[in-house]
């Protein structure tokens, strides 16, 4: 849903209540990673439950679960990348 309205301004796609389950399927994988990959995954489970219920309508509700799906997104890579 989020993607579809940030980038494709389809604002009459996707579901919230699969989001929920995507946001808190990562949030729970997220435990078994190091704590800033847990952080950033709260952060995102934070941000989602603060602005889901105002999408797609918000541009407001929009920008800060951006913010911390592309954060948690990023501290993945990074973990990833360590690995190598």
């Amino acid at each position: 849903m989020v993607f579809h309205v940030h980038y494709d301004k389809a604002f009459d796609r996707g579901n919230p209540r699969i989001g929920w389950a995507y946001v808190l399927t990562i949030n729970d994988l997220a435990q078994v990673l190091p704590d800033a990959v847990q952080g950033s995954t709260g952060e995102l489970l934070q941000a989602w439950s603060e602005n889901w219920e105002d999408l797609p309508a918000s541009k407001d509700s929009l920008d800060p679960i951006m913010r911390a799906l592309d954060a948690a997104r990023d501290q993945t890579l990074v973990l990833l990348h360590s690995l190598e």
